[in-house]
């Protein structure tokens, strides 16, 4: 199964500067998994020491929250990842 994970620029760098990579999975779980097999410095910048993503992740333009990270993805499911940015 293929997956398109979408990258923000400030995280591109941490994947060769690809900007869109083509992962596999069967959760959204599965396929930050691959991401990070596929780029190995990138697992310090997806995961926090407690394996929880640190990542504002989208499937299909819609948020997924670190508790639903089991969520099923079809082929041509597409996951966004962006860096959470504070201030008001």
């Amino acid at each position: 199964m293929s997956v398109t994970v979408k990258l923000s620029p400030m995280l591109q760098m941490y994947a060769d500067n690809a900007g869109i990579i083509e992962v596999s999975g069967s959760t959204v779980q599965d396929c930050l998994n691959d991401l990070s097999v596929k780029h190995p410095g990138f697992e310090k910048n997806i995961f926090d020491k407690h394996d929880v993503p640190k990542l504002v992740i989208l499937l299909n333009s819609k948020p997924i929250t670190t508790n639903k990270l089991d969520t099923a993805v079809v082929d041509s499911d597409v996951i966004n990842l962006f860096v959470p940015v504070d201030g008001g």
